[in-house]
C-alpha cells in the first residue's frame, strides 16, 4: 500500500488497529490479483486468451446464460452384474 493512502487514512483519527486491520485486508485482496495479472500478463499466449473473453458486460452475460440451464438428475437405470452374479451362483 503506498504511503500516501496511508497518510489519507491516517487524518480521519480512526484507532490504530482499524488501520491496520485495513492495510492487511487490502494486501491480502490485492496480493493474489497482482500475482494473477501478471502471470496472465507474462506472455503473448496468455494475453490473447485474456483478451479473448471480451467485455466485462460479455463475460457476465456469459455466465448469467450459463448459470440460468437447469440441472436434472438421469433417470436410474437398473443394471444387472452378471459377473457378480456368476461370482457368487454355485
Amino acid at each position: 500500500m503506498s504511503l500516501p493512502v496511508i497518510l489519507y487514512i491516517t487524518s480521519f483519527e480512526i484507532a490504530t488497529h482499524f488501520i491496520i486491520m485495513l492495510v492487511v485486508w487490502i494486501d491480502m485482496l490485492t496480493t493474489p490479483l497482482l500475482i494473477e495479472v501478471s502471470y496472465l500478463a507474462c506472455n503473448k499466449r496468455n494475453l490473447n486468451t485474456l483478451f479473448s473473453f471480451g467485455t466485462l458486460l460479455e463475460i457476465l452475460m456469459y455466465l448469467r446464460l450459463k448459470s440460468s440451464r437447469r440441472v436434472e438428475p438421469a433417470p436410474m437405470q437398473l443394471y444387472k452384474n452378471y459377473v457378480f452374479y456368476q461370482c457368487i451362483s454355485f
